[in-house]
């Protein structure tokens, strides 16, 4: 899963590790949405005012050191009907797209052939039907270009700006990951073949306006973690994701350390900075002293 992306040269270069990319003649580009923390509750935080000693918390391997709500960094609603400027089907299917007023859209970021921000529908707005099975109909997301992908250095915290409310091209994105397909929230990852062929114009700029907060909370919430693992006098803090109340490990690289290091010690991970006391027989004391960052947005990188 994607993790971080450099650039050198003018280029952008996608770290690709575990997509199975390498050797294929064609490569899709990668769809990651983005999502945004709420502030960390103020029961998980260690009191400013006492000592470690009076406010450390202790972990056995496994177990969360705190939990946040998170939601799409941003959601966007179409104001306006658009139609494409191009018949949208293929030679092996029929397709049609209902772009009107009303439809809802989640921001993401695209990486591969293109690089930009995204607003990805939240419903399938295209109707396909394949031309030698017309009975096994189908529908599938689009996504509009927004920006270009800012100039960052890794992607654990995205600053994306105010980003564009109007966009003239879509392309048609594949779902290659359904993690609970009765969730509301867009946490998935998508995928985009041949972006170059498969983008289409539309007759009038689509436009986009903020969602009200009574429309941002019929999507809800969930949740991430921070979950601590032990072995061999090693651990590591890893961001996780929890679905029906069990953590599932996303791709954001651990922070690791040991029983050897020097302590006290503070380490960040996605904007928690976490005040490491101890690591005996495999027990971790700690204090929390901040969460993950409220206010920048980071790809929801789920597993495969």
């Amino acid at each position: 899963m994607f993790t971080s992306f450099k650039k050198r040269s003018g280029l952008l270069i996608v770290s690709a590790l575990g997509l199975g990319l390498g050797g294929c003649g064609v490569t899709p580009d990668y769809v990651f949405p983005l999502g945004r923390s709420a502030p960390l509750d103020a029961r998980f935080l260690a009191d400013p005012s006492a000592s470690a000693e009076a406010s450390l918390k202790t972990a056995k391997s496994g177990e969360l050191l705190f939990t946040q709500d998170f939601s799409s960094a941003d959601i966007l609603v179409l104001e306006n009907t658009v139609e494409p400027t191009t018949d949208v089907s293929m030679q092996v299917s029929k397709r049609t797209v209902d772009l009107s007023a009303g439809l809802r859209f989640y921001t993401a970021i695209n990486l591969g052939l293109k690089n930009s921000v995204v607003a990805c529908s939240f419903e399938r707005p295209m109707f396909v039907v394949p031309r030698l099975n017309p009975g096994n109909t189908g529908t599938a997301k689009v996504c509009f270009h927004l920006d270009p992908l800012a100039d960052t250095d890794g992607l654990d915290a995205v600053d994306t700006g105010e980003v564009s409310k109007t966009s003239s091209s879509f392309f048609v994105v594949n779902e290659n990951f359904v993690l609970n397909p009765n969730e509301s929230g867009p946490y998935r990852s998508l995928m985009s073949w041949e972006p170059d062929l498969f983008t289409y114009q539309t007759n009038e700029p689509a436009r986009f306006r903020p969602a009200t907060d009574e429309e941002r909370a019929e999507f809800g919430s969930s949740e991430i973690g921070l979950r601590y693992k032990a072995e061999n006098e090693k651990g590591e803090l890893s961001v996780v994701y929890i679905s029906a109340n069990q953590p599932l490990e996303i791709s954001a690289e651990p922070v690791t350390f040991s029983a050897s290091d020097s302590f006290p010690k503070i380490v960040t991970i996605r904007g928690a900075e976490i005040e490491l006391l101890a690591l005996t027989d495999g027990v971790l004391a700690y204090r929390v002293l901040s969460g993950f960052t409220p206010d920048k947005a980071f790809i929801l990188d789920l597993p495969e």
